[in-house]
């Protein structure tokens, strides 16, 4: 995480054309799990420890979203309440 907003997957190297992780934890108290396909994002769940906005930087507006979000200059946007779950897909 960094300026204030999430980056689920930076880089990754060529090898890593699809993957996952689980439990990484991002600054501000969340916690993230992944995955992906062709080096792109295709799902994200996300747990705030606490009420918290959450801001991720996406390429893409999710397809689907357990919260309401706004979209705006690549950047996805969402109030969170604390210790619950949820899940973006793209």
């Amino acid at each position: 995480s960094h300026e204030n907003a999430i980056r689920v997957i930076p880089s990754l190297p060529d090898s890593w054309k699809d993957g996952s992780f689980s439990g990484l934890t991002a600054r501000g108290g969340f916690t993230v799990d992944a995955e992906w396909q062709n080096k792109k994002l295709s799902a994200v769940c996300i747990t705030a420890k606490h009420d918290k906005v959450l801001k991720v930087f996406s390429e893409t507006e999710p397809k689907t979203a357990d919260v309401p979000y706004s979209f705006k200059d690549g950047v996805l946007t969402a109030k969170l309440s604390g210790k619950k779950t949820v899940r973006f897909t793209f």
